[in-house]
């Protein structure tokens, strides 16, 4: 579970302090993120980031049970948030390339927990260690890393440090909430992106579909044709959300962030 799930994060967390401490190092003033603080958001991510997010989007789902991956979205990445948010405490400044690291951290953190939730999950529904399932989904999730939450809280995070006052003080403006949109969109988009494949194929085949089949991204009972279709639409709706992602990851990194002190 361990090994499957912090593989992927650790390493690109290793990057980010890489990155991190290079500038750190140098003394060019270009970051006032010390290394440490990456690992520390690593771990707030996953040990302070999953279980009040989990909560949340349970308490929002029960009371409005329509948009179930809005909601799930829009507590995961608020609460990524906040965690950013309580890590840039004491901080002498704030850039925006220094928020996307922050965040892309707290990001990385969170995604490798939830990622040993999902297999323990599998693990605990078929009531057998079902080794091959385990792996199959730590090896999706793993190559999927880079594009997920440690991409959308980097939007978000770098909007915020952006946004901060000449005083030094993060503010919560209209952009922030923008960015912050933009992460729940594209969150929200990648985790309806199964159901709405299978609503696609099923609509092409004639197929029923139920409310559960749609939020788990699966066809009652599916041929040969119709798994491939699913799996290759699914995939489709994935690169494009990944593509979007990449692409204002990009922008927002090279627009000139705050340089308040």
């Amino acid at each position: 579970f361990l090994i499957g799930s912090f593989l992927v994060p650790f390493a690109l967390l290793i990057w980010l302090i890489e990155h991190v401490t290079r500038l750190w190092l140098a003394g060019s003033g270009e970051t006032a993120l010390v290394p440490f603080r990456l690992l520390l958001a690593f771990a707030a991510g996953g040990a302070l980031g999953v279980w009040p997010a989990a909560l949340i989007e349970h308490l929002l789902t029960g009371l409005v049970p329509f948009g179930y991956f809005l909601w799930v979205a829009v507590a995961e990445e608020v609460v990524k948030l906040a965690i950013v948010v309580l890590l840039a405490v004491g901080l002498t400044a704030y850039r925006r390339r220094d928020g996307m690291a922050l965040g892309a951290a707290v990001g990385l953190g969170f995604s490798a927990f939830e990622s040993a939730g999902y297999a323990y999950d599998i693990a605990r529904a078929q009531g057998t260690l079902n080794v091959p399932a385990i792996i199959e989904v730590q090896i999706s999730r793993g190559l999927l890393t880079p594009v997920g939450h440690a991409l959308w809280t980097a939007l978000a995070a770098g909007a915020l440090f952006a946004a901060a006052s000449a005083a030094s003080r993060l503010r919560l403006t209209w952009s922030v909430l923008g960015w912050l949109g933009v992460a729940v969109a594209l969150h929200a988009g990648w985790d309806v992106s199964a159901g709405v494949a299978a609503a696609v194929v099923a609509a092409i085949f004639g197929d029923s579909l139920t409310l559960a089949e749609f939020r788990r991204g699966v066809l009652p009972s599916p041929t040969t044709a119709e798994s491939a279709l699913l799996g290759g639409l699914r995939t489709v709706l994935l690169a494009i959300n990944a593509a979007v992602g990449l692409l204002l990851v990009r922008w927002q990194w090279r627009r000139p962030g705050s340089q308040a002190r």
